[in-house]
């Protein structure tokens, strides 16, 4: 195993998107779930939720029944009809009485509030849809396997946290073509510098290569992203 802090959930990372009105920029949660490879967006408008759904990929729902009977049942409905994903409820014992019409509307009453990441994520792990094993990625002598987040250059082991494995296959998936900075840096949507961030990232990856005999590894296309050079992993290079 390669990476540091490998997630509960296995596979690609798990999206959740949470409506509840109290808890938007909730950084303890976010953080709590990324270290079982799952990224959170939380909304308070359940409008505005909708919307991006309809934009952004998503896996599971989170709605909070303190949206009030009415609004949290037409969430619910709205996305299981529209948008065919799970929805789970998140409720607090004074919502008991008002979490019905949800409930019906297909949401599954599985999170009891507060919320806590290691609850969430086995919650998860019994709604999230079964998706087929991602597929190894392969760039000369350098193998990634998203599904055990497991980096191999010439059949051994590549020391990788969870976003540097994250960029790195990204770029090694679209090899030899400039990935954009946004389509990077939206692993990582609540945090305060998104590009400063990415700038650290593959300046930890380029090192590490360095290190390995594979200089020039990652190229920088100013003002556009980055670009995975294939012939730096040739065989036999190192």
């Amino acid at each position: 195993m390669t990476v540091a802090g490998s997630p509960t959930l296995a596979g690609a990372t798990t999206v959740v998107v949470l409506v509840d009105p109290t808890a938007d920029g909730d950084e303890q949660l976010a953080a709590g779930l990324r270290e079982h490879g799952v990224t959170l967006r939380t909304y308070a408008d359940p409008l505005l939720a909708i919307a991006r759904l309809g934009r952004d990929t998503a896996d599971v729902v989170v709605i909070a029944a303190r949206l009030g009977a009415e609004v949290s049942a037409q969430v619910a409905e709205i996305v299981r009809e529209e948008f065919s994903l799970p929805v789970i409820l998140a409720y607090d014992d004074v919502d008991v009485d008002v979490i019905g019409p949800a409930v019906l509307a297909g949401a599954r009453p599985l999170v009891h509030l507060p919320y806590d990441p290691t609850a969430l994520v086995g919650v998860l792990q019994q709604v999230r849809p079964a998706r087929p094993a991602p597929a190894v990625v392969r760039v000369g002598d350098l193998v990634l396997d998203p599904a055990g987040y497991d980096a191999q250059l010439a059949g051994r082991g590549v020391d990788l946290t969870m976003l540097e494995f994250e960029v790195l296959l990204e770029l090694a998936s679209r090899q030899d073509h400039v990935v954009a900075r946004t389509d990077l840096v939206r692993r990582w949507p609540t945090s305060a510098d998104p590009d400063e961030k990415l700038i650290g990232i593959v300046a930890r990856l380029r090192r590490k290569f360095d290190a390995l005999g594979r200089a020039g590894a990652i190229h920088t296309v100013r003002g556009i992203g980055y670009r995975l050079e294939s012939p730096a992993f040739r065989p036999g290079l190192a």
